[in-house]
């Protein structure tokens, strides 16, 4: 990248065994509205390997970072030590970001606090013309950014802008999980007095998991996170129980999601509730391998 004066926005996208995708999320970023010499971009490579494949073509204003301790957190953290702009922006390397999504993610800080967040749409969609069953399951569950922020004041690091000194407020990431502090650092932001606002205009495009191997995997990774900040709350683990309930039939509290969903076929429904329970007991074997296997959580 040239030199010259440091740029507004750092964009920080990590990245570990995701080339095909990375290679087509550097393509996105280097369309964006926003004068490239006004943000950087820092690839967090979180592969073993340093090397990028040569198919892999990062715009003019991005640099690479090789991380080798494991995990987005780590990576993301080792990224911003090195970043120069005021405003992080972080995304996915599975992630479509829009032309506009950097334009419109400075845009919605006129008027915000300098420690205040802000979360774009999340834009989930299908690999092919009709949704699959899992896809449909990872757009109902996951990355419900306006929920996210409405209801429990955080944003997925899918599409998240964050102020410098925010995180010289709070501090980085927690580099020792591998999933949930996209919602653990939002929530040390928030009780340090930093609020968040949702962004529809920043928007970044985002795959469905087509596969229930692919959920599979993100529960676990869930767990294993959910597990480790259990085991530090309760210090003894002999404390930590099985959760038995996702053994049982799902409560229609929990697959509230699936009920509620517009335009869904019953064999939908039925295909989704099942789903589900699967991925419930998922949860159940993860936490049993974790608690009395005494394994590590997998990223």
């Amino acid at each position: 990248m040239t030199s010259g004066a440091d740029p507004q926005i750092s964009v920080i996208v990590p990245t570990y065994k995701d080339w095909p995708d990375l290679a087509v999320c550097l393509e996105h970023l280097g369309r964006q509205t926003l004068p490239a010499s006004a943000f950087e971009i820092i690839v967090a490579n979180n592969n073993p390997e340093a090397e990028i494949p040569p198919f892999v073509r990062p715009p003019a204003n991005a640099r690479t970072v090789h991380v080798l301790e494991p995990g987005s957190y780590a990576a993301r953290n080792a990224a911003m030590a090195v970043a120069r702009g005021s405003i992080f922006a972080f995304t996915d390397s599975d992630c479509r970001p829009s032309p506009d999504w950097l334009s419109a993610g400075l845009a919605a800080f006129d008027g915000l606090a300098d420690v205040d967040r802000v979360a774009g749409a999340i834009d989930v969609f299908p690999a092919g013309e009709e949704w699959t069953i899992s896809e449909l399951y990872d757009r109902l569950f996951h990355l419900r950014q306006k929920r996210f922020v409405e209801r429990d004041g955080f944003g997925a690091t899918a599409n998240l802008f964050v102020p410098r000194k925010a995180f010289e407020l709070v501090g980085g990431f927690r580099g020792d999980v591998f999933s949930g502090d996209d919602r653990g650092w939002n929530l040390r932001a928030q009780a340090k007095g930093s609020r968040i606002v949702y962004c529809a205009e920043a928007e970044v495009r985002h795959a469905a998991r087509g596969t229930f191997d692919a959920l599979a995997k993100k529960r676990r990774r869930l767990t294993g996170s959910t597990y480790q900040r259990q085991s530090e709350r309760l210090r003894r683990r002999k404390l930590i129980r099985l959760p038995v309930h996702f053994l049982l039939p799902p409560s229609k509290r929990r697959i509230r999601p699936i009920l509620d969903a517009p335009g869904l076929t019953a064999r939908q429904r039925r295909s989704l509730k099942w789903l589900h329970y699967r991925l419930g007991l998922v949860t159940f074997m993860e936490v049993f391998r974790l608690h009395y296997l005494n394994r590590v959580p997998l990223r």
